[in-house]
């Protein structure tokens, strides 16, 4: 009887490899696997996330007297965190 998810992932895997998957087919499964919940992650990051910056931008810049607040696009941490959620994908236990 499996104790944890672990347990019934490992079951799953050895299931598909007894129907005649290979190991390297299984590992290439697993690949897309990672690359779907990371294409995911980052779809709803960028989508949650604009809305989020442009409606504070919004917010801040009625605030804003004198017309001078301006908005930059943190692209070099969008990039970051896109790497982050890519290697968190991709890693191998």
């Amino acid at each position: 009887m499996p104790i944890s998810k672990a347990d019934l992932g490992e079951n799953n895997l050895t299931a598909l490899e007894s129907i005649g998957m290979t190991r390297k087919q299984v590992r290439e499964m697993l690949m897309f696997e990672g690359a779907g919940y990371a294409a995911v992650a980052l779809t709803a990051a960028a989508v949650f996330g604009n809305l989020i910056a442009i409606g504070l931008f919004n917010m801040l810049y009625s605030f804003d007297g004198t017309g001078v607040f301006n908005f930059h696009y943190p692209i070099v941490l969008f990039m970051i965190a896109a790497l982050l959620v890519v290697a968190v994908c991709f890693s191998h236990h």
